[in-house]
């Protein structure tokens, strides 16, 4: 009788183990898609990053980002300043 119930607890202990495998697989899986997103998203804000910052290199210091005008008392600001 004890052979019975030790071989049966082997045999669930396994059963338990192999279940517990397949779940550390799927959050290993999820864990890996996670990452491979984690990555495009951090290469689209260096690429964002980047272009906002040529983006300010080539904008004058007298345009209104807000209104895409040109500011005349900018202007008149920075020709003063030189």
């Amino acid at each position: 009788i004890l052979q019975t119930k030790l071989d049966s607890n082997l045999i669930k202990i396994d059963q338990l183990k192999e279940r517990n495998d397949k779940q550390n697989q799927k959050i290993i899986d999820k864990l890996d898609t996670m990452k491979g997103n984690l990555r495009k998203i951090e290469h689209k804000a260096a690429k964002t990053a980047k272009y906002i910052e040529a983006k300010e290199e080539d904008t004058p210091d007298n345009y209104s980002r807000t209104s895409g005008e040109f500011d005349s008392e900018k202007i008149y600001e920075s020709s003063d300043e030189e």
